[in-house]
């Protein structure tokens, strides 16, 4: 499996930034990714938005009214909300904790899972009749 590196060293010298160059040309080369950058706010957010759909998924489950669409379109949101509950939650932690472990394949799983959430969460605000003062016609 291939591994990334999050660390935040930074060479001081003109010979240890050429040094960092031709290895991170070799590690181009050989297919690995090599991510320098510190990723503490991305795992924040992402815990934030965990927690997020942690609390949206059972609260649409729970309080079925809430929703005032067609009745083909509630049922939709309800399996929007049991595949966040059970798919998306759960695998947005694994592919953050394997990320955190410098897996590509978690990663990539976590990104995914983060486009998927903004994807749904962009279907409820501009998608259902549940919005008062539509945002996107103000």
């Amino acid at each position: 499996m291939r591994q990334f590196s999050t660390s935040t060293a930074r060479p001081r010298s003109a010979g240890q930034i050429v040094n960092a160059k031709i290895a991170a040309l070799e590690t181009l080369q050989r297919g690995e990714i090599d991510v320098a950058t510190p990723m503490a706010d991305a795992r924040q957010l992402t815990t934030a938005l965990v927690l997020i759909m942690s609390i949206q998924a059972p609260t649409g489950l729970l309080f079925q009214r809430a929703y005032r669409d067609a009745d083909w379109i509630t049922a939709t949101w309800f399996g929007n909300d049991w595949v966040t509950l059970v798919a998306a939650v759960p695998l947005l932690i694994v592919g953050l904790v394997r990320t955190a472990r410098g897996s590509v394949r978690g990663l990539l799983l976590w990104l995914g899972v983060i486009a998927y959430a903004i994807y749904n969460y962009a279907l409820y605000l501009f998608g259902s009749a549940g919005d008062r003062v539509p945002v996107g016609r103000v």
